[in-house]
């Protein structure tokens, strides 16, 4: 199912998204110290908040956002000014390998478990990377969220499961121990970690805000505006009956990211 993305919705939380990103660029950093970067390739750019930190942090390389949405990419385009970043409208899971050049540093934030085929995208991915290149990566473990728990309870509900009669969820990550056996037929340089944010939201109508930018879209699509705004409130109400509501009144919204990092 295509559906498509808003790029001011998701750009409401710009700061906390990029939190993981900034985690994975210092370790891609650690394991390049003594390489010259000079190419990066950035799979499912989005709006160009990771292209723009990936032209921060490496100074001296071009940087190639590939994205499918062109909404994503009209918003990337505003107030760009780096003449190091270029941005192409690209289907990363079928039209990856036409690209042509090889890359030092190939990174996916929170990008790749929308894309079904995990192992036509590693096959494409690795024949786009240079000796010595890095692949690195950042998921949310939507499996361990309590979000993606709640969400998935309430659409199977008798009142919503008939929007939803095929499996409506778009995530195509796949568990840590599987990414590690596909990696090690490419590279036995592999680090593989786990990390739960914390973040700190003014309220649960914060968090519903959150996945409208992203997980929720796929459902949200499936209505009509009518049923869409049915849909909201009743699952608002059993977010507020989820999420404890701290002492200052804030909300904690905890989200698992699965990172790795393999050089070739």
């Amino acid at each position: 199912m295509k559906f498509e993305w808003d790029s001011t919705q998701y750009l409401h939380f710009e700061k906390e998204r990029n939190q993981a990103l900034f985690d994975l660029v210092m370790q891609i950093k650690q394991k390049c110290k003594m390489c010259n970067v000079s190419n990066i390739l950035d799979i499912g750019c989005g709006p160009a908040n990771s292209t723009k930190i990936l032209a921060k942090h490496f100074k001296n390389a071009q940087v190639l956002g590939i994205d499918n949405s062109p909404n994503m990419l009209t918003q990337a385009s505003k107030n760009m000014k780096s003449k190091r970043i270029h941005l192409k409208l690209l289907c990363a899971d079928t039209q990856l390998h036409t690209l042509c050049e090889q890359f030092d540093i190939i990174i996916a934030n929170a990008s790749i478990h929308w894309i079904q085929n995990q192992n036509k995208l590693f096959d494409s991915v690795f024949a786009l990377l240079r000796k010595s290149g890095i692949f690195a990566v950042q998921i949310p473990l939507d499996s361990s969220s309590l979000f993606h728990q709640t969400l998935q309870n309430f659409v199977a509900s008798t009142k919503w499961k008939k929007f939803f009669p095929t499996k409506t969820r778009m995530f195509f990550s796949l568990d840590s121990l599987t990414y590690f056996d596909i990696l090690m037929s490419y590279t036995h340089n592999i680090q593989m970690w786990e990390t739960t944010y914390f973040h700190n939201l003014v309220n649960i109508e914060s968090i519903l805000a959150w996945y409208k930018g992203s997980g929720l879209r796929p459902y949200l699509e499936n209505l009509s505006q009518k049923d869409r705004i049915t849909f909201e409130n009743e699952f608002l109400d059993i977010l507020r009956q989820t999420y404890r509501v701290q002492q200052n009144g804030n909300v904690v919204l905890r989200i698992p990211r699965l990172f790795f990092i393999a050089i070739l």
